[in-house]
């Protein structure tokens, strides 16, 4: 039997589940796991209230770095840092801290671990760090920057520009999770050479797959984060308007967030909180029975006011995945998944009537809507599936990599 020598590859993320069963976004811990066929990895995360300093997950080393006594870690999670601020604006002087801890942790992994490869996720602060200590360190390793959306859109002030160029230069390759994201980050100044788009994936072969819909009344779905970029606000006010011809219509709105408690206070002003649930919280593995109950889901994504807005959006991919007719806004983001009329229905940014029409319509022709759906299955199977996500990126993490072994998840995870 031929002997596997796995590499050294080290993580620095920002979102990471902060123990087994958590609600964060798994994204990274996902990719990290069906990357350990290859390479032995190890995960730097911020540390958050109840997590463990130091543990094993699923065969991934993981540290998280103390930035701040336990009452006072709440820079990270829970939304994702830019939302955090904006809603703790005292969360500014923790900064300095955390950048300086993650900067000093890292240095001392890199140099103890001696990695072949780190994969950053965002530019700011995991590229900032990697490219930091890829100069200072004198260990050689390949440099992958993964760019998300929110480190590229947002973030806007002079000099952090500057700081986003020159840790781009310093990558040996940046992954953009959207052609819409390519463009932003070229116009950052970058050599295109080194730009690759490669979505992060989810399972479109086990888990998000179509399900029979139990009979009930027609239902909306929204899932995902309850923070202004998503524009929950402008589904609540397109929903009022079709209750009005479809009173039988429910609105599931699943996630958590900042904001959950102003819009809930909007569903109450509209008159619609009998028509409204939020159901809180989930785990990845309940998604899919979420969106059993589904009529349509509807995104409604948006920039903010600080130009903040999604890379792509996996909670889109994960309903076409279930066969889930999908209504979207006409964000540049989502291009690459809402083709439309063919894989979906799509609205001008913030245009409520256009969204209650956009409703109106799926539900009106459901024929229509499931051929859409289908086409949308079909889609995002041969492109974001982890079998073939993972492989790009064990590809991309060591280019002379032949035949990467990206070994299934086990199936109790």
């Amino acid at each position: 039997m031929q002997t596997i020598t796995r590499q050294n590859l080290l993580v620095i993320t920002s979102t990471f589940p902060r123990w087994a069963g958590d609600h964060e976004p798994p994204f990274v811990f996902e990719l990290a796991r069906r990357l350990t066929g290859h390479f032995a990895v190890t995960v730097l995360a911020p540390h958050a209230p109840g997590a463990k300093r130091q543990e094993q997950m699923d065969r991934i080393d993981v540290y998280r770095f103390r930035y701040a006594p336990d009452r006072f870690e709440k820079l990270a999670y829970a939304g994702g840092i830019p939302s955090r601020l904006r809603q703790y604006r005292w969360l500014i002087l923790l900064v300095p801290v955390f950048v300086l801890v993650q900067l000093a942790t890292t240095y001392g992994l890199v140099r103890r671990l001696k990695p072949t490869s780190v994969h950053a996720h965002w530019l700011i602060t995991g590229g900032l760090i990697a490219a930091l200590v890829k100069t200072f360190s004198r260990v050689p390793f390949r440099l992958l920057v993964t760019a998300h959306g929110a480190d590229v859109y947002g973030l806007r002030h002079p000099l952090l520009l500057r700081i986003k160029r020159w840790v781009l230069r310093q990558a040996d390759c940046v992954t953009v999770v959207s052609d819409a994201l390519a463009g932003a980050v070229r116009a950052i100044g970058i050599d295109d050479k080194k730009i690759v788009v490669q979505g992060m994936g989810t399972d479109l072969k086990d888990t998000f797959v179509p399900l029979r819909r139990p009979p009930g009344p027609p239902t909306l779905v929204y899932a995902g984060r309850l923070v202004n970029k998503k524009g929950v606000d402008t589904l609540l006010r397109a929903s009022a308007l079709v209750l009005r011809s479809v009173p039988e219509l429910h609105i599931v709105i699943a996630g958590h967030g900042p904001d959950r408690e102003q819009l809930e206070a909007l569903s109450e002003e509209l008159n619609i909180s009998a028509s409204v649930r939020f159901s809180g919280p989930y785990q990845l593995s309940e998604l899919p029975q979420i969106y059993a109950s589904a009529s349509l889901a509807v995104f409604p994504f948006r920039a903010s006011s600080d130009g903040d807005q999604d890379g792509l959006g996996l909670a889109v991919i994960e309903a076409m995945g279930c066969s889930v007719p999908v209504v979207g806004s006409d964000i540049a983001v989502l291009d690459d998944l809402l083709v439309p009329d063919i894989t979906a229905l799509r609205a001008p940014v913030d245009d409520v009537e256009a969204f209650a029409q956009c409703i109106r319509v799926t539900l009106n022709q459901p024929e229509a809507s499931l051929e859409r759906a289908a086409a949308a299955r079909e889609l995002v199977t041969g492109r974001y599936d982890w079998a073939t996500v993972a492989v790009a990126y064990a590809g991309l993490l060591d280019p002379e990599l032949k035949q990467p072994v990206v070994p299934r998840p086990p199936e109790d995870n």
